[in-house]
């Protein structure tokens, strides 16, 4: 009996070769750095590439790391992921732009035209103001500004919606303070607090809102001091607060609203409708 050559005895089969895991992770990074690519620029899926991007990312840096096939795929996917993200946040940014510019458009289309005049009426005193009352400005001063009617403290300003009567709306008295208003209250952050006594009343048939953020103090630089802007908030001022209502018809509301502003905020203006055109001005001391 012959001896088998080694060349013909028993080879046992070689085990499967599995899938090299570094590649997967390659192919993984490579395929969701494409997907961020492609929805980068589109509107609301754009949100999802910055997810999908950070995925890849994190998946490609995994298939990078040791001596495993597929790095190369794995590069490619962190850097089609980082450029998707960038695109993403840039789309971002010039869809908010366009919304905004649009949303303006529509406020501004469709603001009610309005109007305000002047009439006389007495002026009243509040002995609870802790602040010295300003002085109500001569005719020279009120005749100067233009545009919006120009109205003295202690007149009535009558506000037209539409051309049908709306409101009146009344500045009584102006005080001012360059301190807190009691003991713990906080200073003027801006010089001095303005304390403003305001009566409304529904002269229309139909609602009409008020709101203490429809005043705000004109600086003479421009700038804007709103109600509650500043320590106007914490000035320590207890009394009647001139709140947020709807009056109904032949319904009225008084209150007082506290500004922090520099002494050179002298206009204090009526613009109702948040950021509409001012309809009023009451120039104070």
């Amino acid at each position: 009996m012959s001896t088998p050559l080694p060349s013909q005895q028993y080879q046992p089969p070689l085990p499967p070769q599995q899938p090299a895991k570094g590649s997967g992770l390659g192919v993984a990074a490579l395929v969701l750095g494409i997907f961020s690519l492609v929805i980068c620029l589109i509107p609301i899926a754009n949100n999802l590439a910055y997810f999908t991007g950070l995925a890849a990312i994190v998946l490609g840096i995994l298939g990078r790391r040791g001596i495993r096939p597929g790095k190369g795929m794995a590069l490619a996917g962190i850097i089609t992921a980082i450029i998707a993200i960038i695109g993403a946040i840039v789309s971002t940014i010039l869809y908010v732009s366009v919304l905004n510019g649009v949303s303006d458009a529509i406020d501004n289309a469709a603001k009610p035209v309005s109007g305000a005049s002047a009439s006389s009426s007495s002026s009243t005193t509040d002995d609870t103001t802790p602040a010295d009352t300003e002085t109500t400005p001569s005719d020279d001063e009120s005749s100067d500004d233009t545009g919006p009617t120009t109205i003295k403290i202690g007149q009535t300003a009558e506000i037209t919606l539409n051309d049908q009567d709306g409101a009146t709306v009344k500045i009584s008295k102006v005080s001012v303070a360059s301190g807190a208003l009691d003991t713990y209250g906080e200073k003027p952050k801006n010089g001095r607090f303005k304390i403003v006594t305001v009566a409304a009343a529904n002269s229309g048939s139909e609602g009409f809102d008020v709101n203490p953020f429809d005043w705000y103090y004109l600086g003479a630089d421009g700038t804007k001091y709103e109600y509650g802007d500043d320590n106007s908030i914490t000035s320590g001022y207890d009394g009647k607060d001139f709140n947020s209502t709807t009056l109904n018809k032949g319904e009225k509301t008084s209150g007082t609203m506290v500004f922090d502003v520099p002494a050179s905020a002298k206009k204090l203006v009526y613009a109702p409708n948040f950021d509409s055109e001012p309809i009023a001005i009451w120039i104070t001391k």
